[in-house]
């Protein structure tokens, strides 16, 4: 009787563990979008979850093996029909996307374990916090879908610049990919040197590599910037004349200053919160717990 009492919770436990781990294994649904169509961002999304570049890379496999399938049953409708060249070349795109499509599901499946390995602590943050700091990581999620927007931005801009000689004389196509290539590629660096998100604590606020003293803060303020249908959010850090804030020795940071002085009104630094798992107002309530000064 003892065993059935103390093996029952045991059993409750694993299965809820167990639904909360398929929960976070719904990225393994895109593998299952019919011929393998959507199964590189499967791959991207777990390895931006992960912080997995091996994962990425994968993504990226899938996408090219994909491409070129799809570039040779496009070459087939182009080739006569019942011509020898065209059902070489249908079969031969069709079995690449159907070996894809298989193989991505398998790959999917044998990630899931190490996947969910890596992402617990991002999954719950508090939960493995120290006893003074609260860390809370980027969502992956957001970034999947940051990442996917630059990217579709990109490609749309290269299709016209290489087939509009209009857009190839024009400004913004080039501009759009210097920025959004850029924006990408900062993000994808702090995400696998570990730099984004928010740390907050006794110690002082600030993000994974850095922080501000609380003695050394005068306020905080919640800035929000709205773009179209978009509002990104941001807790605006003033400091002390004459503190050394570290990251301000970089030169990108002294390069953009004057920008972030116009748009901040003269902040230390700007902490982003839109891609946190957390509301931004839950994240100044969280801020409070440990700041007694003013927030506006």
């Amino acid at each position: 009787m003892t065993s059935v009492g103390v093996g029952a919770p045991d059993r409750e436990s694993q299965v809820d563990a167990g639904r909360r781990g398929w929960r976070r294994s719904k990225w393994i649904g895109f593998t299952f979008v019919p011929l393998g169509l959507l199964s590189w961002m499967a791959f991207l999304y777990a390895g931006i979850g992960a912080r997995m570049r091996r994962w990425q890379a994968w993504g990226g496999f899938y996408f090219a093996v994909a491409i070129a399938a799809w570039v040779l049953l496009s070459a087939a409708g182009r080739a006569p029909r019942g011509h020898h060249s065209h059902d070489a070349v249908a079969g031969g795109g069709f079995l690449l996307l159907l070996a894809v499509w298989i193989g991505s599901i398998i790959h999917a499946f044998a990630i899931r374990r190490r996947y969910l390995e890596l992402t617990q602590v991002s999954a719950h943050p508090e939960a493995f916090a120290g006893e003074e700091d609260v860390v809370l990581r980027w969502s992956a999620a957001k970034l999947f879908l940051l990442f996917v927007f630059c990217g579709a931005i990109v490609l749309v801009s290269l299709l016209a610049i290489a087939t509009d000689p209009a857009a190839r004389a024009s400004l913004w196509p080039w501009f759009c990919v210097v920025f959004f290539a850029g924006l990408g590629s900062v993000l994808a660096r702090q995400v696998h040197r570990r730099r984004g998100g928010l740390v907050v604590g006794r110690g002082g606020i600030g993000m994974p590599g850095w922080r501000i003293p609380w003695r050394e803060i005068t306020k905080i303020t919640h800035y929000e910037q709205v773009a179209g249908a978009s509002t990104q959010h941001y807790l605006n850090v003033y400091t002390r004349d004459g503190y050394d804030f570290p990251p301000a020795r970089k030169w990108l940071v002294r390069l953009l200053k004057p920008l972030n002085d116009r748009f901040t009104r003269g902040a230390t630094t700007s902490i982003p919160l839109s891609l946190l798992p957390a509301s931004p107002d839950d994240v100044i309530a969280l801020v409070r717990r440990f700041y007694d000064g003013p927030i506006e």
